[in-house]
């Protein structure tokens, strides 16, 4: 009798308290002014194996970035911590008296962290063989898929949203420098270049590509800051004439042409060659920074896809088969980075996830340090500090117009994963119409938005945490 009065006392605080925070929570939402927005809220108890707080539960929600740490997790178990993947520069033919009778080949398995200076040791590579003149042409492996962009999702210019390739530097993105009344591409190359458009851009763009040509030509309308980074839209092209465009610079004399081809010849011999980082960094810096560029390409390095949906679909497939009582045949995989409205997540599976997986070791790496750690870098840097929430938990976050959720573990005595979601669907949605001022209108108030809900997200943390 006593254990049932204990039971029932237990039970009534677990309500009681259940309560009071879900009150904590609608106080909050009002202060900010958050009326229409769908909130979820969800803590699972690693000890008990249960849900210690749930609001909203049984609403969806767009993960954003957040889906990254499903992406993370399966890259790190398919193509294993410790693999690096080599970019190697190859010649065929003969080099006599300065010249390359041959072709030079590039071939890289998937780096996506290859930047000027790789392309650099490879030209000095060249250089310290007496080359001065290639006779052949520049070819490019191409291992990977070629796509001009991650996502549907969001405007032409988004320097978040680049193509993809098997040759990529510099995060497959320029830079545009106001000189004057014009803008100065750089690098600057032939190539790469900008045309001042007569006619006004789509609302909200201030950059947008010149569909109708080969090169890589942005059309500008109107400008206000004296710096952008734009995205590069044709990748391997655009890398292959870079690289050329450095050669010449160089004093490396070539016609410039460059062509796609399969597999490296044989009779090649090696320039050079480079490791990536270990694929453990790799995810580590995309979570760190939300890469969503490191993340899709790494993706379909571990999944072999030929485009990106067909990569998460064999995401998709391993967690059905892995994870079976979580219900991952219930949710839609369009995108390894989380660049997209086609995917919803239902509250309680990320934070039950987390849980199942965050201890889990890769080499010296338990997964969850694969989270930033609130107040100490990447996006929480400047965030959660203070005595409560500073060092007390790792997350991952993730944001797009109108989405703005991070989920993770609450370190202490006692182990807690959670969610908090924060979307406004029906803005979100008419973001996804045909575009307008109205649209670029509503694209502008997101940043207020952004900085409410941030705001909404750290004190609700900090009550719960306090608790």
């Amino acid at each position: 009798m006593k254990s049932l009065i204990s039971v029932l006392l237990l039970s009534l605080l677990f309500t009681t308290a259940h309560a009071d925070f879900s009150k904590t929570i609608l106080k909050l939402k009002k202060d900010k002014d958050l009326q229409n927005e769908e909130i979820g809220f969800l803590v699972y108890d690693l000890n008990k194996r249960k849900v210690e707080f749930s609001f909203n539960e049984k609403e969806t929600f767009y993960p954003a970035s957040v889906f990254k740490v499903f992406t993370a997790y399966y890259i790190l178990k398919t193509l294993g911590p410790s693999t690096q993947l080599e970019t190697a520069l190859y010649h065929t033919g003969d080099i006599k008296d300065g010249v390359l009778n041959g072709d030079l080949i590039f071939h890289s398995q998937g780096d996506p962290y290859l930047l000027t200076n790789d392309l650099y040791d490879m030209i000095f590579s060249l250089k310290a063989l007496g080359v001065k003149v290639l006779n052949g042409d520049f070819k490019v492996v191409s291992e990977l898929p070629s796509l001009n962009r991650i996502s549907n999702v969001g405007l032409d210019d988004q320097a978040y949203n680049q193509s993809i390739s098997s040759f990529n530097v510099n995060f497959n993105r320029f830079k545009a420098i106001k000189n004057r009344n014009n803008y100065l591409p750089l690098p600057h190359f032939d190539y790469l270049e900008f045309k001042k458009s007569k006619a006004p851009l789509s609302p909200g763009e201030v950059f947008k590509l010149d569909k109708n040509l080969n090169s890589e030509r942005w059309l500008i309308h109107e400008t206000k800051k004296w710096y952008y980074e734009v995205p590069v839209r044709k990748s391997l092209s655009y890398n292959s004439q870079y690289f050329l465009s450095l050669l010449r610079k160089n004093g490396i004399k070539t016609n410039g042409n460059f062509s796609v081809i399969d597999l490296v010849p044989n009779q090649t011999k090696k320039v050079y060659s480079k490791n990536s980082l270990s694929i453990s960094r790799l995810v580590e810096l995309g979570m760190e920074y939300s890469n969503n560029l490191f993340m899709e390409i790494l993706l379909l390095k571990g999944t072999n896809a030929k485009n990106l949906s067909q990569a998460s679909k064999k995401m998709k497939d391993f967690y059905t088969s892995e994870f079976k009582d979580l219900d991952f045949n219930k949710v839609n995989f369009d995108r390894g980075s989380g660049l997209t409205t086609k995917t919803e997540l239902p509250l309680g599976l990320m934070e039950k996830f987390i849980a199942r997986t965050a201890f889990e070791k890769f080499q010296n790496n338990f997964f969850i340090t694969y989270f930033s750690m609130a107040g100490t870098g990447g996006f929480f840097a400047k965030k959660f500090l203070n005595s409560t929430t500073h060092e007390k938990f790792f997350a991952k976050s993730g944001s797009m117009d109108y989405v703005h959720n991070i989920c993770g573990l609450i370190t202490g005595t006692n182990y807690r994963t959670f969610c908090l979601y924060i979307n406004d669907k029906k803005k979100r949605k008419i973001l996804q119409t045909k575009n307008s001022k109205k649209l670029e209108t509503l694209r502008q108030r997101a940043k207020r938005w952004y900085q409410t809900t941030s705001k909404f997200q750290e004190e609700v943390l900090f009550n719960y945490i306090k608790k």
